[in-house]
């Protein structure tokens, strides 16, 4: 799912929930900030007090983790989180994979309750994402494999700077994250994908677990709300839009959903990017002396310097939370997956996962 779910949609579901429109902010912004936490960061590196950033993607090959198991802490744990066909194989050809993506399954929902029961907005935010993406990334698995491929062997290698053209749904493109898309995806039986659908469904499960977590709505008042919710969001995604191009226009549409009473009557800002968002405000980028021309966003050569802005009260900052939050969410769901999803432990250690391994259903 892109910004509009993780934070727009994210948003107004977790102010019809019962949030307060800060709270919900935090969640929300937490939701939408996996994807954009890809560049690993090291503060005051060499001094006492280093600080070591959560690595949440890796869309930009520089960034893409070298081991199995440091790909698996990113993709495995928040965006395409294991789990378990309940009634066969949705694909033509019969496959199946521990490591794939189903909607709303046994291990999102564990790893979210988790998330939840901390009650820290950053982690309901952080698991909120992976939660919803087990409904845009159903049927893949977020490591490079034949079970991701729609095209066939080798389809994206030339259009690729890395040579995993079969991680995740690189060979969907970008629609699986597209609120208005209707795809094709010509491994399952029923091949045409109506993205509104999937992300509705997703909207509605998401909402119900957050208003259980805000503890503001009865148990009548959550069905009734639920359905407004969706009728609401229904409309605001509107007409089918398999190019994404009236993105802007959907996003005007959540905006002018905020500004209703119930929803908590504030207007919600435009999402603020690494240019003006939680990162820029907590830290400083400075070139080594000899160096000042280098511009702030060429960081993957380790050449940039990086500093608290302010080194007395950077705890408080929204982006050291994020990655406190991150990190003890990527320990409590690799320790979920470890216990639920054979060889999991192994993939995080770095092993490749044979066939059988990968195809095998025994829980």
């Amino acid at each position: 799912m892109n910004v509009e779910f993780h934070y727009y949609m994210t948003y107004l579901i977790a102010t019809r929930a019962g949030f307060t429109p800060k709270d919900a902010h935090t969640i929300a912004y937490s939701c939408e900030y996996i994807d954009e936490n890809e560049q690993p960061t090291i503060v005051n590196k060499g001094l006492a007090a280093e600080y070591s950033s959560t690595q949440t993607q890796a869309c930009d090959a520089d960034y893409i983790p070298e081991t199995l198991g440091d790909r698996a802490k990113v993709y495995s744990v928040f965006h395409f989180i294991p789990g378990y066909p309940s009634s066969g194989s949705p694909r033509t050809d019969g496959k199946t994979s521990l490591l794939n993506t189903t909607p709303n399954s046994q291990n999102a929902q564990e790893i979210f309750s988790k998330a939840l029961a901390t009650k820290n907005l950053y982690r309901i935010g952080i698991a909120a994402h992976g939660y919803a993406d087990t409904w845009a990334h159903q049927n893949f698995e977020g490591q490079a494999s034949e079970f991701n491929q729609i095209f066939g062997v080798d389809f994206l290698k030339p259009l690729k700077k890395w040579d995993l053209p079969d991680l995740g749904h690189a060979e969907a493109f970008c629609h699986p994250d597209y609120p208005a898309t209707i795809w094709t995806d010509s491994r399952l039986k029923e091949s045409e994908i109506d993205n509104k659908v999937r992300f509705l469904d997703a909207a509605g499960n998401l909402f119900w677990q957050l208003a259980g977590c805000a503890g503001k709505l009865s148990s009548a008042q959550i069905e009734d709300t639920r359905s407004k919710l969706i009728a609401d969001l229904d409309t605001a995604i509107g007409e089918r839009d398999d190019g994404n191009d009236y993105a802007d226009a959907r996003i005007a549409r959540y905006v002018a959903l905020s500004q209703k009473s119930e929803y908590g009557g504030v207007q919600l800002e435009p999402f603020q990017r690494q240019d003006g968002g939680w990162r820029v405000i907590a830290i400083d980028d400075m070139a080594p002396a000899g160096d000042e021309e280098r511009m702030a966003d060429t960081t993957a050569d380790g050449k940039m310097d990086h500093f608290w802005k302010d080194s007395q009260n950077y705890t408080s900052t929204d982006w050291y939370q994020f990655q406190e939050a991150a990190r003890e969410h990527q320990i409590d769901a690799i320790a979920i997956l470890t216990a639920s999803v054979p060889a999991f432990k192994d993939l995080i250690e770095g092993k490749s996962l044979s066939v059988d391994e990968r195809q095998s259903l025994q829980l």
